[in-house]
């Protein structure tokens, strides 16, 4: 019911335009929110979730990385997401992320992180001319204006960019206690 981060002030502070380097910490945490909810509900490796590429998938309106096949039973929708898994040999692998009724509208949590994310970096995908799903802001602290100052991020920046979004906004105090 509250926001999960105060307003934005975009008053000119000192020399350089601060709100825009808060911002890019708001993209950056968005992107380890999404990134927490991949690995924990789909169980990939931080190379395989940053070896995803974008794509809207025209028919059905996700990403390209989404497949969605019926269930033997016609009962479901199974999501699968698509991609390289690269531990030992880098083939294509195909990961169940979710499922529902097949006369229903829910979108599974990794479904909406994915879409998330391809939505989040679209217009820097395109500047930077790049097919990534998840990219780096490679120059400065603010955000990139130039083709060079997008490329791959980096899996040990990720862990650490996820480390820092648990530290600030997860109460680990709450997990496994009785909600009674």
């Amino acid at each position: 019911p509250a926001p999960w981060h105060s307003a934005i002030n975009t008053r000119r502070r000192g020399k350089q335009n601060d709100f825009v380097s808060e911002i890019r910490g708001l993209i950056m945490d968005v992107r380890n929110a999404c990134i927490i909810v991949l690995q924990s509900h789909v169980g990939q490796r931080i190379s395989e979730v940053l070896g995803l590429k974008a794509g809207i998938n025209q028919e059905t309106g996700l990403p390209s990385c989404i497949v969605l096949r019926t269930s033997r039973t016609g009962l479901n929708t199974v999501f699968y997401l698509r991609g390289l898994v690269s531990k030992i040999h880098s083939r294509e692998m195909e990961w169940v992320i979710g499922a529902r009724p097949t006369d229903s509208a829910y979108i599974p949590p990794p479904v909406r992180a994915l879409t998330v994310l391809e939505q989040l970096y679209q217009p820097w995908r395109e500047l930077g001319e790049r097919d990534d799903l998840i990219l780096s802001f490679t120059a400065g602290r603010g955000l990139p204006k130039s083709k060079t100052s997008i490329g791959r991020p980096y899996s040990s920046k990720i862990g650490l960019g996820q480390k820092d979004f648990l530290r600030r906004y997860v109460d680990l105090g709450v997990v496994g206690e009785n909600p009674e």
